[in-house]
């Protein structure tokens, strides 16, 4: 009975915020996305799954279709209109939500990353092109389950020679091949809890989607580097295309990533801004006009993951870009 008085009153106190029940999902969204907008961490979208027991496959959500978002309060997360407590965070962390309407914007996923203040020790969810696979495989899940994410297990057929227990790992899930390489996307962060000769078991500590059989893993490596002190404006001939987006969609924006053709070889660094231009014609005259502004993330050789910091509409593949500001350390 207490429970229910203590539930009730949760439900009148915070009945009108943001985190209410219902949710419609829209083009383009992804439970990863829906948890950074709502609970400020993306790493909690599997709280939105797993109450959200008729999604089977996280990874396949659909527009118009409605989720239930538990509101975390305390350390505890609840839904609206049920009597039960679903789960404990590990965390233990906080949420509060302020209600006005002027500040629903902050909890957008990618707007609390200001220009030029990206989160540069929180660097891990990314895709990247490589020239050669990841060298080990998920070989099992725990239980057999099709589907794993934070706390589950996976077998990889790496052994105590190729990694030893303690050590982190990085799972990568195949997006495609491409002329530039194979572009993979990191998928999720383990420690080997049990190794042997023949395969290592690892304990999934971070999840940015869903983990399945068959997805790679390698030792693992820190993509995160020091925030720039300064940047500076150069009048620069470096430019380049956008070659790939998040999710492969077709048109994207701010708070989401792409791929370039410019990487160290073109003397492009993490941390540098770049500017997207498109072409456009009026009265028979072709100009290029700014839409918007990438930040680099993860510099590869020849290409680059960067992050769309803002755009003044819908960011196509195809679309150049240019360097603007170079990052000083």
């Amino acid at each position: 009975m207490l429970r229910l008085i203590f539930l009730f009153c949760f439900i009148f106190t915070f009945s009108n915020v943001y985190g209410e029940e219902s949710y419609t999902i829209k083009k383009g969204d992804t439970l990863w996305d829906i948890s950074g907008k709502f609970y400020k961490d993306n790493f909690k979208w599997p709280i939105i799954w797993k109450y959200n027991t008729r999604i089977d496959n996280p990874d396949l959500i659909f527009p118009k279709n409605k989720l239930a978002i538990p509101i975390i309060n305390n350390g505890e997360t609840f839904s609206l209109g049920s009597d039960e407590e679903v789960m404990k965070l590990s965390s233990g962390e906080n949420f509060s939500v302020n209600p006005t309407e002027s500040n629903l914007e902050k909890y957008a996923y990618g707007s609390h990353l200001s220009f030029y203040n990206v989160d540069f020790e929180r660097i891990n969810n990314l895709e990247l092109v490589m020239k050669s696979s990841p060298p080990f495989r998920v070989v099992s899940t725990e239980a057999s389950k099709t589907y794993v994410a934070v706390n589950d297990t996976v077998r990889i057929d790496a052994t105590s020679e190729d990694i030893k227990k303690g050590k982190s790992v990085f799972i990568y899930t195949k997006i495609k091949d491409s002329r530039w390489g194979t572009i993979f996307k990191t998928a999720g962060i383990g420690e080997v809890i049990e190794t042997d000769l023949q395969s290592s078991l690892v304990k999934i500590t971070k999840s940015f989607e869903s983990i399945q059989r068959g997805f790679y893993a390698d030792k693992y490596k820190d993509y995160s580097f020091p925030k720039p002190s300064a940047y500076r404006e150069v009048n620069s001939d470096i430019a380049g295309k956008i070659l790939y987006m998040t999710n492969d969609m077709r048109v994207s924006g701010e708070g989401y990533r792409c791929i370039i053709n410019l990487g160290k070889k073109n003397n492009v660094k993490n941390g540098d801004v770049l500017k997207i231009y498109r072409q456009v014609k009026e009265n028979g005259y072709v100009r290029n006009e700014h839409i918007g502004t990438i930040q680099v993330i993860y510099a590869g050789s020849e290409t680059a993951t960067a992050l769309i910091i803002d755009s003044k509409m819908e960011i196509s593949k195809g679309d150049s870009v240019l360097l603007h500001k170079v990052a000083v350390r």
